[in-house]
């Protein structure tokens, strides 16, 4: 939730799509926040972080690497930044970083400190580990 609307993020084929809802129950038409052409994105996750806009988004390639891989799986997580959170851009446009993870869900303890997720990689299971944030240039 942000501002009192709710947004759910989604991947279709080469994009990262949302819509908002105010009651969880009537929501708007889908639009279309990100767009790639090198893959199709999967398991997004957009975090608000010291008034900007983080997208992460894991990558769904038939190859990474130059390396040849059975399916589609990969340990890579684009990472958008933008100001506005219903415009990441195309591909590249407003990326600021690929990082080792794998569905990454990125979350905030109790104690303050930020935390990312990835499924399969480094180890098969979940890992976590702590997120430090940098400032961009």
């Amino acid at each position: 939730m942000y501002k009192g609307t709710y947004y759910l993020t989604y991947c279709s084929i080469k994009s990262v799509r949302m819509v908002k809802s105010n009651d969880l129950i009537h929501w708007s038409k889908p639009q279309t926040i990100l767009k790639t052409n090198k893959f199709d994105p999967e398991s997004p996750s957009l975090i608000f972080y010291e008034n900007s806009f983080y997208l992460f988004v894991c990558a769904w390639e038939d190859d990474w690497d130059g390396t040849e891989i059975q399916g589609a799986y990969t340990h890579k997580a684009y990472v958008y930044n933008s100001d506005d959170l219903t415009n990441f851009g195309n591909e590249g446009e407003k990326g600021i970083t690929v990082l080792n993870s794998h569905a990454s869900e990125i979350f905030q303890g109790e104690d303050g400190q930020w935390y990312i997720s990835s499924v399969e990689w480094p180890f098969r299971g979940v890992s976590i580990n702590k997120l430090v944030w940098k400032k961009q240039k």
